[in-house]
């Protein structure tokens, strides 16, 4: 019920402020939201005021090691750093979430060491020689790439119950528009009995069984502006039950069923949006600005095509300031086959997504 609340609330927000975060994409405006450190998952406020004291007493923290140094160690556990690094508490470091966590309970080992040392009053001449650096237990920078967007908004809501720095469907919307589907919103205002496509994502699934002993599954489907409880009946969920299990963006062709207290899809049908686009894409688009056109990173963005060879024709569309768009198509040996794996590796290499199929 509290993750309901909290995404409910989440969601109101999203649909006030949407204008203002399209265009805080464009960088016209600059948007900021705060989220309690003890409303994260595994985190009690009694180690969050722990850290709140020691930042507040002797400044704050300069780097992952410095905080796994000054926090009382009955504080620093793996628990602790995991969720900090899922959520996005230490983005201030300057480092991948990724390689954070990776790294931490290397940084948290080391850090023990060293104060296990400090305070022993056995110190020896190698001990006092090994380790003397906090330099290298940092996350090294540009060793391990960012997770995908949607991995890292997975991750958030995994410890948090929403997402907070985003959400996965901004990444689908043109895809989604092009698939014809319909949003929540327009599922408000359908008629009892109407068929309908909606495209969302698959939320709070619970598989259940009928009398006679027979599968079934609800969940709620979410898109950017809001939810719809849906259901699953037997015959359909026989037919459809892996995509169910996946974390893609589905495309739902069902049946309203409009009652006094509720409004509910009943599926007929449940398909992967993207294993949709996939299969009917004919060219990829990668869209970049010219600052992002780094040598290093093309090339490792050609080899990245060259190694994923298909049948749909790459095309680029570069951004400059103050000038007109160029689109310029690769040759046909730069051909690729479409996906979403691809996507987020290249998607990798620039930082942000920039690749889609149409």
């Amino acid at each position: 019920r509290r993750e309901i609340r909290l995404q409910a609330a989440y969601r109101r927000e999203r649909r006030r402020l949407h204008l203002a975060t399209t265009t805080a994409e464009r960088g016209e405006v600059s948007l900021r939201v705060v989220f309690g450190l003890a409303a994260i998952k595994g985190i009690g406020e009694k180690a969050v005021q722990k850290v709140i004291e020691e930042r507040d007493a002797n400044g704050r923290f300069e780097s992952l090691y410095d905080f796994c140094m000054r926090v009382e160690p009955s504080v620093v556990n793996r628990r602790l750093l995991e969720n900090f690094t899922k959520s996005g508490a230490f983005d201030w470091t300057g480092f991948s979430r990724a390689e954070l966590l990776e790294r931490a309970e290397e940084v948290s080992k080391a850090a023990q060491r060293a104060r296990q040392r400090a305070e022993s009053p056995q110190m020896g001449l190698f001990d006092e020689q090994s380790e003397s650096s906090s330099a290298i237990y940092e996350p090294q920078r540009d060793i391990k790439a960012e997770w995908p967007t949607n991995v890292r908004l997975s991750k958030e809501r995994e410890v948090l119950g929403l997402y907070l720095s985003g959400h996965p469907l901004e990444k689908f919307r043109a895809d989604l528009e092009r698939l014809g589907s319909l949003t929540t919103e327009d599922v408000k205002q359908g008629r009892d009995g109407a068929t309908l496509s909606v495209a969302g994502l698959i939320t709070f699934l619970r598989l259940k069984n009928t009398k006679k002993g027979d599968r079934y599954a609800t969940f709620v489907l979410e898109d950017l502006l809001g939810t719809v409880e849906v259901i699953v009946w037997p015959d359909t969920y026989q037919k459809v039950h892996a995509v169910l299990s996946s974390e893609d963006p589905v495309i739902i062709n069902a049946r309203l069923d409009v009652s006094d207290e509720r409004r509910n899809l009943i599926a007929n049908d449940v398909q992967s949006a993207l294993a949709i686009r996939d299969q009917n894409a004919t060219q990829a688009m990668i869209k970049l600005y010219e600052e992002q056109c780094e040598s290093e990173k093309l090339r490792e963005l050609r080899s990245l095509l060259s190694s994923h060879k298909g049948n749909c024709r790459v095309r680029f569309l570069m951004k400059r300031p103050n000038h007109s768009e160029t689109i310029v198509s690769l040759p046909s040996q730069y051909c690729v086959s479409p996906s979403e794996a691809l996507c987020d590796k290249v998607e990798q290499i620039f930082g942000k997504p920039v690749m889609s199929f149409r």
